[in-house]
């Protein structure tokens, strides 16, 4: 099954999984023995999430990319407005 990256630290000790869940908001919605709803792909039960949404962090790469690849194809553009040098 392939892996996902976690934003959570991993969690080593029963001690160090209550200390989590008591400090970080994002550890308390999934708590033991409470009903959660699960996304999942039918074809790929095993391509499953917990949390629907794109990650903000591949979110801002991909608008970095568009923009890089806007710039590059304006520059582009211009350089073919350009005269040619005979």
């Amino acid at each position: 099954m392939p892996q996902t990256p976690c934003h959570c630290p991993p969690i080593d000790s029963r001690e160090a999984a209550e200390a989590a869940y008591a400090s970080d908001p994002s550890y308390q919605v999934w708590q033991a023995g409470k009903a959660v709803t699960v996304s999942y792909d039918p074809q790929d039960p095993a391509d499953s999430v917990l949390q629907k949404g794109a990650d903000r962090l591949a979110l801002a790469i991909c608008l970095l990319g568009a923009g890089l690849l806007g710039i590059a194809a304006w520059e582009g553009w211009k350089l073919r407005q350009r005269p040619a040098i005979s």
